[in-house]
């Protein structure tokens, strides 16, 4: 343990020596479900708030100036990433070998399957034709990231087309994503399309173009705040 620990001082700027591989591992592994089940409660909170047309964006920055027992987690389409929306099938799989069964986790993995697929539903509703194009504004997991493993924007893509829908994206960092390949923002390619979905708030994208074309648009990131005419989810 010493000289991991010597090992690690020299290349980062603070170690925190834990007293076995085990707490280590799992310290890692709490962290990443907490946010997972936070960022899946700010998604339900946002259903709620929409009903009560609430800002919960707002809510969420009034509630942050707490200075303690509190960090803010805003809501989304779903969660990307290697680890948070993986990890917690490890520590279910594992507590079961023990024989506990951790319902609050396995509650809150129900609800975030179904996220992605109640946005795609809301988007079909919204709009009359039974083939819809539905354009995606960004498939990496995290702004200004090339990271797609696993991707939400690949999932909703997927999810348009076995729907009968025709999902096309555009993603300044990813130009293919298994058979699809990003789309230019021009007005050949915005004005065809039926419903914008706003997945990655990338700031090289430019999402005030959306707005000429005045199609329905489903904002999950807040990007134009509460306007008349965005859907928020």
């Amino acid at each position: 343990m010493t000289l991991t620990r010597a090992f690690y001082e020299k290349i980062v700027t603070t170690v925190v020596p834990v007293s076995s591989l085990e707490v280590a591992e799992m310290s890692k592994m709490l962290e990443n479900v907490v946010r997972y089940v936070l960022i899946n409660l700010m998604n339900e909170m946002e259903d709620y708030a929409v009903k009560k047309n609430i800002d919960l964006w707002e809510v969420i920055d009034a509630a942050a100036t707490k200075p303690f027992g509190y960090f803010p987690v805003y809501p989304g389409a779903g969660i990307g990433g290697h680890c948070i929306p993986v990890n917690f099938h490890y520590l279910l799989d594992d507590a079961k070998r023990h024989g506990v069964e951790c319902p609050i986790l396995k509650e809150t993995a129900r609800f975030h399957e179904q996220r992605i697929k109640k946005i795609v539903d809301q988007a079909f509703d919204m709009l009359p034709t039974k083939h819809p194009r539905i354009f995606i504004l960004g498939v990496a997991i995290k702004p200004v990231s090339d990271n797609i493993v696993p991707s939400v924007g690949l999932k909703t893509l997927k999810m348009i087309e076995a729907q009968g829908g025709i999902g096309t994206y555009h993603d300044p960092f990813v130009s293919k994503i298994e058979k699809w390949r990003s789309q230019p923002m021009t007005k050949k390619v915005l004005e065809k399309q039926d419903l914008f979905l706003i997945v990655t708030s990338h700031k090289e994208i430019d999402f005030s173009k959306l707005l000429f074309y005045k199609k329905p648009i489903i904002d999950t990131k807040n990007i134009f705040k509460p306007k008349k005419g965005i859907t928020r989810v």
